[in-house]
């Protein structure tokens, strides 16, 4: 019996405030699962004792039983990216479907932009420049989200790496040569990756500089307004969608090549030349086979 199910069968048997503590943990799973006992306790007013009662009342030992709990179940449910009970059910007409979607398509990127300080994206464009080496984190849509900066930073001419969170080998291997004049980029949307989380834990802990992009100031990877980008990720049918994400980013990388025109021309200029020898030889190559 998962922690949902243990919730659902108790529920009745729970006093008022316990109830208190079920009804925020089954609305807020993705984010109760990496919660502390203290944050959970501000989050729904209520003592850390009430808390720890509440775990023993559902037969854990304490309250990391809850969180390895919640945790094991957003594991079981991470493969799924369609939603059960999707926001497009009542729409039976094909162009209703088409005109709800185009508005919930723009009014995705409108939010997002509007709840941005543009100062922001300046200010993470600059250290883009700064930076001797951009390593980007994602799992799973995040790191969708994480090969199109990486497309995009390389195509003007940054140096980066792309590092998938589940593979242990190359998260390893990334971290451990962790260098104060490097940037590192971590995307992390619901369901939230435990992974990404222990990695962005070891990034504060030695003082990388970090930049995160999330869905929400309650995300656990958010870290302040200096250094987080929260963008619209809502979606009617699956659990996140990379339209404001993509336009983000290609903001920043648009700001980058404005504010450096002439460090992008030369870059240019030195790729088409680059592509031209290549071609040249591949010409000549297949040529001479024939």
């Amino acid at each position: 019996m998962n922690i949902l199910e243990s919730l659902e069968k108790n529920y009745d048997t729970l006093s008022k405030t316990q109830k208190k503590i079920a009804d925020y943990l089954r609305e807020n799973v993705e984010k109760a699962c990496f919660l502390s006992l203290k944050e959970l306790s501000q989050n729904v007013s209520v003592s850390e004792v009430t808390i720890l009662n509440f775990a023993k009342k559902l037969g854990y030992s304490n309250y990391s039983d809850i969180k390895k709990s919640l945790q094991a179940h957003i594991t079981n449910i991470v493969g799924i990216s369609i939603k059960n009970d999707h926001e497009l059910k009542g729409l039976t007409n094909k162009f209703k479907i088409y005109e709800d979607y185009r508005y919930r398509e723009i009014e995705r990127i409108r939010t997002t932009y509007e709840a941005i300080d543009p100062d922001l994206l300046f200010s993470v464009a600059e250290r883009i420049k700064k930076a001797k080496t951009i390593h980007i984190y994602g799992h799973k849509v995040s790191y969708v989200a994480a090969k199109f900066m990486e497309l995009r930073l390389k195509t003007i001419g940054f140096r980066n790496s792309v590092v998938n969170t589940m593979d242990e080998f190359e998260v390893m291997f990334d971290l451990v040569n962790t260098d104060k004049d490097d940037l590192y980029f971590i995307f992390s949307f619901p369901f939230y990756s435990v992974h990404t989380i222990n990695i962005m834990e070891y990034l504060k802990s030695v003082n990388a500089n970090i930049v995160c992009i999330t869905d929400s100031i309650n995300s656990p990877i958010y870290l302040d307004e200096k250094n987080s980008i929260i963008v619209n990720t809502e979606h009617p049918i699956y659990f996140n969608s990379l339209t404001a994400v993509f336009s983000v980013i290609d903001m920043i990388m648009t700001i980058l090549v404005f504010e450096g025109k002439e460090r992008f021309d030369r870059y240019k200029k030195l790729v088409w030349s680059l592509e031209e020898k290549l071609q040249n030889d591949w010409n000549t190559e297949m040529s001479q086979k024939l």
